[in-house]
């Protein structure tokens, strides 16, 4: 989709972002804590989607040290499946490895997810360990899986 920006994140993108976790996820975050992730963790680094100026996906990375943390991702259903995706995961990987100096990203993903694993390892993601049981609200399992950047 060739009229898709990603940008960085503004607050006042809160609400729109928010909402979109809730379109997307059986179990979205609370309010109250995606709102104090998204305003006030110094080491987070939230971006947009957009298309024709409408917000239609985000993503967030946690940064400390030198690793980066996939912590969540999202785009309606209705603009799925137009590259909107690897079009944000692209723009983590690069903040990650280029802007913040990370020697690694990493994240969770649910074993079920075929589609995102698949995109994960399209980047050179590889899983590093199942993890029996992650998601507590249902019992799936996650697999854990890193990016590492030569340096």
């Amino acid at each position: 989709m060739d009229n898709v920006c990603i940008r960085q994140s503004r607050p006042d993108d809160f609400e729109k972002i928010y909402q979109i976790e809730l379109d997307c996820y059986d179990e979205p975050w609370s309010e109250t804590e995606f709102f104090e992730e998204f305003h006030w963790n110094k080491g987070a680094n939230w971006f947009v989607a957009e298309c024709d100026e409408e917000i239609v996906g985000f993503a967030g990375i946690w940064s400390k040290l030198s690793e980066s943390h996939i912590v969540n991702l999202a785009v309606l259903p209705k603009f799925r499946k137009q590259g909107i995706a690897k079009k944000l995961v692209s723009a983590l990987i690069f903040t990650s490895e280029r802007k913040l100096a990370s020697k690694y990203i990493f994240l969770e993903v649910r074993v079920s997810n075929k589609p995102a694993v698949e995109l994960y390892k399209s980047f050179g993601f590889r899983v590093m360990k199942k993890m029996d049981g992650y998601y507590v609200e249902d019992g799936e399992s996650a697999l854990l899986m890193i990016k590492e950047f030569s340096k």
